[in-house]
């Protein structure tokens, strides 16, 4: 997906300014805290922008402290002018596609095609 970059340590301002800018729970949000996630944990930020239509979405996944084995979703914040049927649309299929880069199994009663997250969730 072009539209999608993903967050590390390094490059993690952009991220950091968008999340302060998006509500007021996320407006005193240190670098640290950021740096955490992304460095101890290790978790993956990801920033997804289409300019036309003045849209962004902040996704942010991290194992869990307490069992490494399981993803925990920090947050997915929708910023701008955005449709919220195509928002999770994106989104759902940004996360099917993490899920799969780790190798996670899609269930044995699961309805839909492996792109999907709808498997994750039945």
């Amino acid at each position: 997906m072009p539209n999608w970059t993903e967050c590390t340590t390094e490059n993690a301002s952009t991220y950091l300014a968008l999340l302060r800018s998006s509500a007021a729970v996320y407006a005193e949000t240190k670098p640290e805290e950021l740096d955490l996630l992304l460095g101890k944990r290790p978790g993956r930020a990801f920033i997804y922008q289409d300019e036309k239509q003045g849209f962004y979405f902040l996704l942010l996944m991290t194992p869990s402290p307490s069992n490494p084995d399981i993803l925990k979703m920090v947050h997915a914040i929708p910023g701008g002018n955005f449709d919220p049927a195509e928002t999770v649309r994106i989104v759902i299929t940004k996360i099917r596609q993490l899920l799969d880069e780790l190798g996670a199994p899609v269930p044995s009663n699961a309805r839909t095609k492996r792109t999907s997250l709808m498997p994750v969730l039945v």
